[in-house]
């Protein structure tokens, strides 16, 4: 049987496919006219090497210019050189392959760094759900983790038999559910300064990879008190809530953020600074962060969270730098700052008290 012509002209087109492919992907780190090929972007970043595995979803990256006159851009987004030349960026990534390029420009030399860092969130699961059923009939049973590609098994918490473990559905976003049967009726037991915490209830454990997560959520009709099993609340402090600068310096603080089980992940926050009245009473803000005790900030004082908004995932970490300046004229005194970390289903707030000294 004779091959049509126009079966290897298909082949042929298809043989380009790949190479066409490879094209696209190295476009991005193309350098234009008058790029000297030889040196790459100067710049460090805080783990070793290209193609790294990262936990944490924001990465800092560290560099130092030749001058402070060079431009630098991180994905395309201009980052500030500080005098002695030293700059940082902070970039976001995605579950999966991220691709960071680094672009400085002095003169007429432009130089490119790309990097590959690959993100996997840290494992963790939650129930959002468990709906109510009588003995003998099977609870739904409804939740997420952190990672979609995780086994996740339920079972209910007073259970006899091995095989009352149940294999959840989990989605490609995240969220998973199944059934369980709900064999007992469900037994408290006394809590000294909390009055009963149940003993029944449906868990949750996710595995992937050798890691392995928990979670408890008590039998529906039950009295679940917090702090009796796992820890839902995202906490959050500052390395310093006391700043003694003078006019003309500048300071930094770290706002340390511990994300627990109570966001949707990945789930966006946003760090907010509200300058207050020397007076203003502690936690005087409103239900949706904005205080009505605010003022205006100071002329010549900036505190800036950097990021100030950013992607985040449970059972995860963050240490934000908080950038502080105060001109050289702004008169000795003692400010007050109301920080507030805003979630679309909370909104937490925090005390900094900044004291300007004379020189």
């Amino acid at each position: 049987m004779q091959i049509p012509k126009s079966y290897f002209i298909i082949q042929k087109i298809l043989s380009f496919i790949p190479i066409f492919i490879l094209l696209s992907f190295l476009a991005g780190c193309v350098v234009p006219i008058k790029t000297d090929m030889t040196r790459e972007a100067p710049v460090t970043i805080t783990f070793d090497s290209d193609g790294e595995e990262v936990r944490v979803n924001l990465v800092k990256f560290v560099g130092s210019a030749s001058s402070n006159q060079t431009q630098v851009w991180v994905n395309d987004v201009p980052v500030i050189i500080n005098q002695d030349g030293s700059y940082y960026a902070y970039v976001q990534l995605k579950r999966g392959l991220n691709a960071v390029r680094v672009t400085t420009v002095d003169g007429s030399m432009t130089r490119i760094k790309c990097i590959s860092i690959w993100f996997r969130p840290l494992l963790a699961v939650i129930i959002d759900e468990v709906e109510w059923a009588p003995v003998g009939q099977l609870m739904k049973v409804t939740g997420r983790v952190s990672i979609p590609e995780a086994h996740v098994i339920l079972w209910e918490e007073n259970r006899s038999q091995v095989d009352d473990l149940k294999d959840a559905i989990v989605t490609d976003n995240g969220t998973f559910y199944g059934l369980v049967m709900r064999n007992h009726e469900g037994t408290q037991k006394p809590d000294s300064g909390h009055g009963y915490y149940t003993l029944d209830g449906v868990s949750a454990r996710a595995t992937f990879d050798q890691e392995s997560d928990k979670c408890f959520e008590a039998a529906p009709g039950q009295i679940s008190v917090p702090g009796s099993g796992i820890s839902y609340d995202t906490k959050w402090h500052l390395s310093n809530d006391e700043i003694h600068v003078k006019p003309g310096e500048k300071a930094i603080i770290d706002c340390i953020i511990e994300i627990k089980k109570n966001v949707f992940a990945p789930s966006n926050i946003q760090l907010s600074v509200l300058e207050q009245p020397p007076d203003a009473a502690e936690y005087s803000y409103g239900p949706k962060g904005l205080s009505p005790a605010a003022i205006p900030t100071t002329t010549g004082l900036r505190i800036e969270p950097t990021p100030a908004a950013f992607d985040v995932y449970m059972n995860t970490e963050y240490r934000i730098p908080v950038n502080i300046t105060v001109s050289a004229d702004v008169q000795p005194g003692v400010h007050k700052f109301a920080i507030f970390l805003t979630n679309p289903s909370w909104v937490s707030g925090g005390w900094l008290t900044l004291i300007v000294e004379p020189k």
